[in-house]
């Protein structure tokens, strides 16, 4: 299953959408603290095995076909099927 990528030329590229409010961030926001202060905690952190992701994903693919993909060939699968509204 290919995914498909929008590559533009840098003379098409689309511009920045107009109708998006920035919004940002208070410094003292609850919410901002909470990242400062987790900021490096969450990366580079294990989150599921293929083993874990398997149920979800095996109506669309084999157990063994599951087992010869690469950790970015799933998280790309996952994320297109998530964005299909699949799963």
């Amino acid at each position: 299953m290919a995914v498909e990528k929008k590559i533009y030329p840098p003379e098409d590229k689309p511009e920045k959408p107009t109708n998006v409010i920035p919004f940002p961030v208070p410094e003292d926001s609850p919410l901002n603290n909470w990242h400062k202060a987790n900021k490096g905690k969450y990366k580079n952190k294990k989150i599921a095995s293929v083993e874990d992701l398997a149920p979800y994903l095996t109506n669309f693919y084999t157990e063994k076909q599951l087992m010869q993909m690469s950790e970015e060939e799933i998280k790309n699968i996952l994320q297109e099927l998530l964005n299909k509204g699949l799963i």
